[in-house]
């Protein structure tokens, strides 16, 4: 069924979920495991881990009412995260004090998320084999190591997970709005700010989505100006929770100190922000020698002007061709938009 235009509507594709999808995410999630389990034999790393497990008195008693208390207090770590708190004090009491347990619970945590993250894509696309080649590149990637492998990045596993989720409930939500399917987007997504707050650009993933693959702003530029209001009008609740995390983050940021107040000039801050994107860029093409923490440098003005044109460039091309290839809009505009927070 298509419209009078002979478009399909959102609502229409969204009803199309592929019985094999099933089987591809499970079999996804499955080789995710497998390709991440020698892990669950390692040790703990002396960088950050005492802090979140194994240093950590609080956690290392386990989940209790005292626990609860703390993981709702702490900002220890920089951020406000009392959901990561809570699993690894779940660790503790499931798994004892060793390595073992939190690092079988990020492979878990991430074969879970590879697999709800293909559902999700197949159902707002209505594309059964490019979403499984997304979901594969985020699942099987080596960019993921640091986040699977590292227990004190269990905050980025689980945050994850919970957007996917809620990928999956906006899906939901698309194909038969009620305030009943947008409270479960909102609760996946408060959800995943408790995990960790650099989900706050969630509500923007979203207006992507309205924009493709689910075409609710329109295939012009009359009737993406005329439904881009009703879209984010709807997800204002999701704008404020953004907001309030932010807020939170940015005051549990200065408090521990990791907030820099140093004077930069406008042309420092812009050359770290331009070679940060374009470091991501050059790790995603050729992950080679990746490490936890790389030399904090910005390019000598040449570079950083060549490197802001050429972005510049390919974002203005991408815009050019917006509604001709709707999907390079939204990628473009996901990738740089969900660093943001860290850029």
């Amino acid at each position: 069924m298509t419209t009078s235009s002979g478009t399909e509507t959102s609502a229409q594709r969204l009803t199309k979920a592929d019985p094999k999808t099933a089987w591809l995410a499970v079999l996804l999630a499955g080789l995710t495991f497998a390709l991440f389990a020698p892990a669950i034999r390692y040790d703990y790393v002396d960088y950050d881990d005492g802090v979140y497990v194994y240093a950590n008195q609080h956690v290392l008693r386990g989940l209790s009412l005292d626990g609860v208390r703390y993981a709702f207090t702490s900002i220890k770590g920089g951020s406000w995260m009392p959901l990561t708190w809570l699993s690894h004090m779940l660790d503790i009491s499931m798994f004892g004090a060793s390595p073992e347990g939190p690092h079988l619970m990020n492979v878990l945590l991430h074969s879970l998320s590879a697999c709800v993250l293909l559902l999700a894509l197949q159902r707002l696309t209505g594309r059964v084999w490019p979403s499984l080649l997304v979901a594969a590149l985020f699942a099987l990637h080596p960019l993921r190591n640091e986040s699977v492998v590292w227990v004190a990045e269990r905050k980025d596993v689980l945050s994850v997970l919970l957007c996917n989720l809620g990928l999956l409930a906006y899906e939901r939500y698309v194909r038969t709005p009620n305030w009943k399917r947008f409270a479960s987007v909102a609760s996946w997504f408060a959800l995943g700010l408790l995990a960790k707050p650099m989900l706050v650009s969630f509500p923007f993933i979203l207006l992507l989505l309205d924009f493709w693959p689910l075409n609710r702003l329109g295939h012009d530029r009359t009737s993406f100006c005329r439904s881009l209001w009703p879209c984010i009008r709807e997800k204002i609740p999701l704008f404020i929770l953004s907001i309030v995390f932010c807020g939170v983050t940015l005051w549990s940021q200065d408090e521990i100190g990791a907030v820099s107040h140093k004077e930069f000039s406008a042309f420092t801050h812009a050359a770290q922000v331009v070679g940060n994107y374009a470091f991501y860029l050059e790790k995603f093409f050729a992950p080679a020698q990746l490490t936890i923490l790389y030399p904090s440098k910005s390019p000598d003005s040449l570079t950083t002007t060549a490197l802001a044109l050429t972005l510049l460039v390919a974002t203005g091309f991408i815009f050019w061709r917006a509604f001709r290839q709707p999907w390079l809009v939204t990628g473009w505009l996901w990738f740089l938009g969900t660093l943001v927070p860290v850029i």
